[in-house]
């Protein structure tokens, strides 16, 4: 794999893990990653950790300067705090996501039917979110 290809790819993580992407330079040789520049302390070890299953990824050279909070780093300021959320809790679902949550949709269908109604109100509503239904779509309207 070709290093700047690497080092894009890395960058493109940043953004995931830590408040302030801009301030971490990136740089690859050979399948190792340097990593250099400011950080919130309590953001660097799980960045670090999230990297080194980054696909081409062989070493991660750790050269941040850690800061305890963004007062007095001038690349610290602003910023969002970045937290990963669970695919299951996300707007958009991948497919298999979708595929799983449709099969217990249909699982809870099927005992609600025999034994609860609250068990079948649960599998439709399952199945509707699997399927998309009653989430906010990015729509053009039609001329």
């Amino acid at each position: 794999m070709e290093d700047d290809v690497l080092a894009e790819r890395v960058r493109s993580r940043l953004g995931v893990y830590v408040s302030h992407p801009h301030a971490i330079q990136v740089q690859a040789s050979g399948g190792a990653v340097t990593l250099s520049g400011p950080i919130l302390r309590r953001e660097a070890q799980a960045l670090i950790r999230h990297l080194r299953h980054v696909p081409g990824v062989h070493d991660v050279i750790d050269r941040l300067e850690r800061h305890a909070s963004t007062n007095r780093t001038p690349a610290l300021q602003g910023g969002v705090a970045r937290a990963r959320r669970p695919e299951i809790l996300q707007e958009n679902w991948a497919p298999g996501v979708r595929l799983l949550a449709g099969g217990a949709g249909l699982v809870l269908v099927g005992a609600g039917l025999s034994r609860h109604k609250l068990l079948a109100a649960a599998g439709v509503a399952t199945l509707l979110r699997a399927g998309g239904v009653g989430r906010a779509r990015n729509s053009q309207a039609w001329s």
